[in-house]
């Protein structure tokens, strides 16, 4: 089977090649600036290294969703019969430009999917828990009301309705992806978990902002499984929640990365309440997830275990020259 991973370069694109790869061909496509426009220090060596290591071996062209013609080129090349969409801003990010998170996660999807979809006939779309708005039941199921708060919730949601459409009009299977807090080694974004385990281990302190902020913490391998399923399984349901079923505060995975590391825990004050545009959430109720088989299976304490044992072999993996090699053999180019 075919499978483009569109934005593929990132946390769980990069997870969901490595494992897509044994028994499928895989495209990657992205446009690395994430990547690039890191600060030097541990967080981007880490990524850097996580990059090379687990697209070895695989297509990857860099793209950015808004270039129509580099996507069109892409499409018609590698002829994919799923497609996993990807590509986005993190919420944060979303909301200092919203204009831009307009244009990736809802402009660019729209003509791709107007475009025929390269012919593929599935698409796979990574949609939010920031759709939700705030959680008004928790664990929250698919069937709770739309009602996001926040320009990121919104986009997605946008997505998701596109999606439908479409797959209405044209009767192509499509599969929106509800993941949420996905943390892992060699994040290319700055999200809090890996900046905070980065903290403690390299300054022995783990600075906690929004302690009270709610999260359903997901594993980024069990990420991967879920869009895993999504692309392979016969008959995936249209929508489900991808997340391990648990509320959990940033306090808790301070606390929990402190007391892995010996770390000192630094609790900041907490602001999102009175934004107004940042949602209070709770737990994913992951039924569908677990009918699906793909549940993620690890809680927080053993996500920490597993990102700091998954962290030390990346760092244990050959050198920077290797490295480099590995990137040159796997990069290529499609007209």
């Amino acid at each position: 089977m075919h499978v483009w991973i569109v934005g593929g370069a990132g946390l769980i694109g990069s997870h969901l090649a490595q494992r897509l790869r044994r028994h499928h061909e895989v495209l990657v496509s992205d446009s690395f600036r994430a990547l690039r426009s890191m600060a030097p220090g541990p967080c981007r060596d880490l990524a850097e290294r996580a990059c090379d290591a687990r697209l070895a071996g695989v297509d990857v062209l860099e793209i950015d969703v808004r270039d129509t013609t580099a996507m069109r080129r892409a499409a018609h090349a590698f002829q994919p019969e799923v497609v996993v969409w990807l590509a986005a801003l993190l919420a944060s990010e979303s909301r200092q430009a919203p204009a831009e998170a307009q244009e990736v996660q809802v402009d660019a999807f729209a003509r791709y999917l107007s475009e025929g979809r390269g012919g593929a006939r599935r698409v796979v779309l990574a949609s939010s828990s920031y759709a939700y708005g705030h959680f008004t039941v928790s664990p929250t199921p698919e069937t709770a009301p739309l009602s996001p708060v926040d320009v990121y919730g919104r986009t997605k949601t946008q997505a998701e309705g596109l999606l439908a459409e479409a797959a209405s009009v044209d009767g192509f299977e499509h599969v929106a992806v509800r993941p949420s807090a996905v943390l892992g080694p060699g994040d290319p974004r700055a999200r809090f978990g890996c900046v905070a385990i980065e903290n403690a281990l390299h300054e022995g302190l783990v600075r906690v902002a929004e302690p009270d902020f709610v999260s359903d913490f997901t594993y980024v391998s069990d990420a991967a499984h879920g869009f895993a399923a999504a692309a392979e399984h016969a008959d995936p349901p249209d929508v489900f929640n991808l997340a391990y079923g648990e509320a959990r505060t940033n306090e808790d995975l301070g606390r929990t990365i402190a007391a892995h590391t010996g770390a000192r825990l630094e609790l900041l004050p907490s602001t999102w309440r009175s934004t107004g545009y940042v949602p209070s959430r709770g737990a994913l109720d992951v039924t569908r997830a677990q009918r699906l088989g793909c549940a993620p299976r690890l809680g927080l304490d053993a996500a920490v275990t597993a990102f700091l044992r998954d962290r030390r072999q990346l760092l244990e993996s050959g050198t920077a020259e290797a490295r480099s090699g590995r990137r040159e053999a796997t990069w290529i180019a499609r007209d």
